[in-house]
């Protein structure tokens, strides 16, 4: 599908945001159609680009504020 932004411009300015810890407007107020598809998309492509910076995944985020993981995880 055919948007009107580009999934690495948008990866590209949400990690510098990140590096220098500042806010900017949500993605989803400057374009309707960028929904949760794209953010997953550009979540992993910062992802890609932290991994070749040479950053190393220590873990993962298994959501505990979710009761019905605790029973999971035998909590």
């Amino acid at each position: 599908m055919k948007h009107g932004f580009d999934l690495h411009d948008i990866a590209n300015e949400m990690k510098a945001v990140q590096d220098l810890c500042r806010q900017v407007e949500p993605f989803t107020s400057r374009w309707s159609d960028f929904g949760n598809t794209e953010a997953y998309a550009v979540a992993h492509l910062i992802h890609e680009m932290r991994v070749k910076e040479g950053a190393v995944p220590v873990g993962r985020k298994i959501g505990f504020t979710n009761p019905e993981m605790w029973s999971t995880h035998g909590l």
